[in-house]
């Protein structure tokens, strides 16, 4: 159980978390594969590719930008095709493919008004900057740290503790991050120092994580979502 406490700052890895893609992922790559003239493969494998993909790549290298979802798209369909890998790169760089998550711009402008600072921390290219500012998430934020922009990835500590300095918090322990990935979020933040939640496991809404940063902004209760 998290023991309530003040932060002076939150992280957010912003997909899973502030934003989800407003469609299945798989189903508008096999949707475009199929427009393309691929039709070999179902959903599933559509799935299960986008999946292998994130091994074939490689460890060390970054998963951002044009080639890596080249190759994600190419894992994922079966497909050579740079029409198709261009149109799905372009896709996922319009905010008309996401929406926002349930309760996050008036939990960010209520983590605003409690005077806790605010960023986003994630592995994605420049279209992950034109998403959040198109989507209203940008100005409620204090910083936007894309793994593209600053050359550093998690699940490296070393870009939380570059947003960390651009928060101007100098106690790493009075910063919590939270994101969806055990390794590229929990570890990689405490890595640094920090605090980490795992949303859907730690913490199961955003007005919850509201409830625990600035526990004096608001009274709401923690419930597990119904399944």
């Amino acid at each position: 159980m998290i023991r309530r406490k003040a932060f002076d700052a939150v992280t957010f890895a912003a997909t899973g978390t502030l934003l989800f893609p407003k469609h299945s992922v798989a189903e508008v790559y096999w949707v475009a594969a199929h427009n393309h003239g691929n039709t070999e493969r179902t959903v599933e494998e559509v799935r299960e590719g986008m999946h292998r993909a994130r091994y074939t790549w490689g460890q060390h290298r970054p998963k951002a930008g044009e080639e890596y979802w080249a190759h994600v798209a190419y894992e994922a369909t079966g497909s050579s095709s740079s029409d198709l890998h261009a149109e799905l790169f372009a896709h996922y760089g319009d905010p008309a493919a996401w929406r926002l998550g349930d309760k996050a711009l008036p939990v960010l402008r209520s983590l605003r008004a409690a005077n806790v600072r605010t960023a986003v921390v994630e592995n994605a290219d420049s279209r992950m900057g034109t998403v959040l500012e198109g989507l209203g998430v940008s100005s409620l934020l204090d910083a936007v740290v894309l793994s593209g922009d600053v050359g550093v990835e998690k699940p490296g500590e070393a870009i939380f503790e570059y947003t960390l300095r651009l928060l101007e918090v100098e106690e790493p322990e009075r910063a919590v991050h939270v994101g969806i990935h055990y390794l590229e979020d929990s570890y990689a933040a405490e890595s640094a120092d920090m605090e980490a939640w795992l949303f859907g496991e730690d913490v199961y809404s955003l007005t919850e994580v509201l409830d625990q940063v600035a526990p004096r902004t608001t009274t709401s209760r923690r419930t597990r979502p119904v399944v």
